[in-house]
């Protein structure tokens, strides 16, 4: 008799079968090679502190319950168990902190991953013999980050240079989820990188691969019988067998491999590496088990925001009114409309309330609580801010979106896991405006530096699918003059320094001048920061919400700025505004280069000589462009009339992203601008 037995109900979102195995690790736990431990540099990398002599991992598939009751099925189901081990080679101290390992541990709503074992041993040649230190288990730090989230952590034993490290650990969990991802990439080389992973034929995967690396991958057909004890019950409380049920099915193996894996190296200029790194992705798609319907858990965005705006701890919270009416008539009675209005708003909400420093989504306390306590995360304040906004007759609405930390939107396969943060859109004469009331310092169209990453979705029902573009008015503008007379006596410099900002500059400034808090503080760090800079008097004037513009200006004294050689003085002209060192070091980069805003950056020197002083030599003024001012361009002009020298510089960049193909171009223009900024000016004494 064949019987149909279902093999999964509500309990499964993911499948991993064990009957499926990976092929085993390469290497066996505790076999060391006297030449590993003997090496002295990375084969691949000389300048490498540490590298990976081999990272496996694999991902298996079980149906531990094989004893089932005939017509309840099982309350487990699948299980997938997911085991790594790898080898670090430690080469110096530089790399001590790859000894200090980490891995998280899941908790949801259906249960918790369950951590199998946990085997971690150092190795050091001891008289041409291996000895080994194996990891206590009381060393193990079980660190509780929120209540879905806990990381393992410890320290390796006995770590030496020359060491090698290995760690071997498998986590295993019925939670509904995606399938492990893997790194093949990291902040250090790796000889070998190997991932093995199969899928049965009953679920469907989109796979992801991402970064520079080559990734050899290798697909391996196969067919295997799952074979469950079936029981049913019989008077009173009898269990008797009653038959035998078999699964026959395909699966798939893949084999991921990368050999001689370069460390990924962080240049200037990079919101995340993550997005970057070389790795493999996997999202479930579908699945189908026998005896159930067809589950397709492919999104489309407009699935994504009808799923948000009805999920209880989002967009059901802004259905219910919890900003108190007295709030509302307070902001009424001012009088103000429009975009004044708007400003007084999100002043309101950033006096009234306080970020918790999360960044979060989601709500973890109702909008109510927040409101009334006065703190809360980054979706209950700005939920907050929409609902008031709402209230005093804003066309205004939630914009999800994914923090620079938390990488870039992936717009292709469409999922909320990929959002991290809301900010707040409104609608106002055609034009669309974007806030975020976490921290005082921002304004209209000024989010947080952390959200400029690229697109959000505006979260709309029964609308067309909107993308918000959310560094597109994102620009960083300052103006620096100084204005100063030189003392050859003691080769100082006397006068002063303005700095005249707007949007993100003067955002930045602001930011620090309200961490400061005092003027006297701001004073404090400007000359801690700035070595040999006396601020002899000041005067601050903080940006509005009507017209985001800084102004600052200093009466100073500037010493050690210049250095003589015999008659000579030598000095860079300008001063503290100049760019010590190109901010891109490395020969060739695999990834983007990212600017959170376009820039305009200039500076005006006016230098005034005393008479018993003579130019000797000017820098020669100098104009170089990028790519036919499409992308960058630096102006320099250099100008002496009697005893006054008078100095421009422009820096603009119009683009915010750079392409690896463009990287080697804009690293040789930001060496230009360096070097033409550290060329001196040369004076003599008469």
């Amino acid at each position: 008799m064949k019987i149909l037995i279902k093999l999964t109900g509500t309990f499964f979102c993911i499948l991993l079968s064990s009957t499926l195995t990976a092929q085993k690790p390469p290497e066996k736990y505790g076999h060391i090679e006297v030449e590993d431990l003997k090496a002295i540099i990375c084969p691949i990398d000389s300048n490498a502190h540490a590298y990976y002599l081999f990272d496996f991992g694999k991902s298996d598939f079980d149906f531990p319950d094989k004893k089932i009751m005939i017509n309840e099925g099982t309350n487990k189901g699948f299980k997938v168990t997911f085991e790594r081990h790898f080898r670090i080679k430690i080469l110096n101290q530089a790399a001590f902190s790859e000894a200090d390992i980490e891995f998280p541990v899941y908790r949801g709503a259906w249960g918790s991953d369950d951590v199998d074992f946990v085997k971690a041993s150092t190795y050091n040649l001891e008289n041409n013999a291996v000895v080994g230190s194996k990891l206590e288990k009381s060393a193990i730090i079980k660190e509780k980050v929120n209540e879905n989230l806990t990381l393992y952590k410890f320290p390796m034993p006995n770590v030496k240079e020359g060491s090698i490290i290995e760690v071997n650990y498998a986590i295993s969990s019925y939670i509904t989820g995606n399938l492990q991802d893997w790194n093949f990439q990291h902040s250090i080389p790796a000889l070998k990188s190997e991932y093995h992973v199969s899928i049965p034929e009953y679920y469907s995967f989109s796979m992801n691969m991402k970064g520079y690396a080559n990734i050899e991958v290798k697909e391996q057909e196969g067919s295997q019988t799952l074979v469950l004890e079936v029981y049913e019950r019989g008077s009173g409380s009898n269990i008797v067998r009653y038959d035998d049920a078999k699964y026959d099915y395909r699966y798939i193996l893949y084999h991921f491999t990368g050999q001689n894996i370069p460390a990924f190296k962080e240049d200037g200029f990079l919101k995340t590496k993550d997005t970057y790194l070389s790795a493999v992705e996997f999202e479930l798609q579908s699945y189908q088990f026998p005896g159930e319907a067809y589950r397709n858990f492919t999104n489309s965005w407009q699935t994504v925001i009808t799923t948000l705006l009805n999920d209880g701890a989002f967009g059901e919270q802004i259905k219910k009114s919890v900003i108190p009416a007295d709030d509302i008539n307070l902001l009424r009675q001012k009088g103000a409309t429009g975009t004044d209005l708007m400003h007084l708003t999100h002043k309101f909400i950033t006096t009234k309330m306080r970020w918790n420093e999360k960044s979060q989504l989601f709500i973890s306390n109702t909008l109510r609580d927040a409101y009334n306590k006065g703190t809360g995360n980054s979706a209950e304040i700005n939920l907050c801010l929409l609902q008031m906004l709402r209230e005093l007759g804003f066309d205004a609405y939630p914009v999800t979106l994914s923090t620079q930390e938390h990488g870039i939107i992936n717009r292709v396969h469409p999922s909320i896991n990929d959002f991290c943060y809301v900010v707040v859109a409104v609608t106002l004469d055609e034009n669309m405006y974007l806030l975020d009331a976490t921290e005082p310092s921002s304004g209209i169209n000024l989010l947080p530096i952390r959200c400029l990453n690229d697109k959000g979705l505006l979260l709309r029902e029964n609308a067309p699918l909107t993308w918000i573009d959310l560094q597109e008015k994102a620009v960083y503008k300052v103006q620096t003059l100084y204005n100063l007379s030189l003392d050859a006596t003691d080769l100082g410099f006397k006068g002063s320094i303005d700095y005249n900002t707007s949007n993100y500059a003067a955002y930045i400034h602001n930011l620090q001048y309200s961490k400061n808090k005092t003027k006297e503080n701001q004073i404090e760090y400007l000359q801690k920061e700035n070595p040999g800079l006396n601020i002899l008097g000041s005067e601050i004037t903080t940006p509005d919400y009507s017209n985001y513009k800084m102004k600052e200006h200093y009466d100073v004294s500037v010493k050690n700025a210049a250095e003589t050689a015999g008659d000579l003085i030598y000095f860079s002209p300008l001063f503290y505004e100049t760019t010590s060192e190109n901010p891109f070091k490395l020969q060739k980069r695999d990834y983007p280069v990212e600017f959170n805003f376009t820039y305009g950056i200039y500076n005006s020197v006016k230098l005034e000589l005393p008479d018993n002083v003579t130019v000797e030599a000017l820098p020669q003024s100098v104009s170089i462009i990028l790519d036919t001012e499409k992308s960058a361009k630096f102006v320099y002009n250099v100008t002496q009339s009697g005893n006054t020298i008078q100095i421009s510089s422009q820096l603009s960049i119009y683009k915010l992203l750079f392409l690896p193909e463009e990287y080697e171009n804009l690293k040789d223009f930001y060496g230009q601008v360096v070097a033409k900024q550290n060329e001196k000016i040369v004076l003599k004494k008469n």
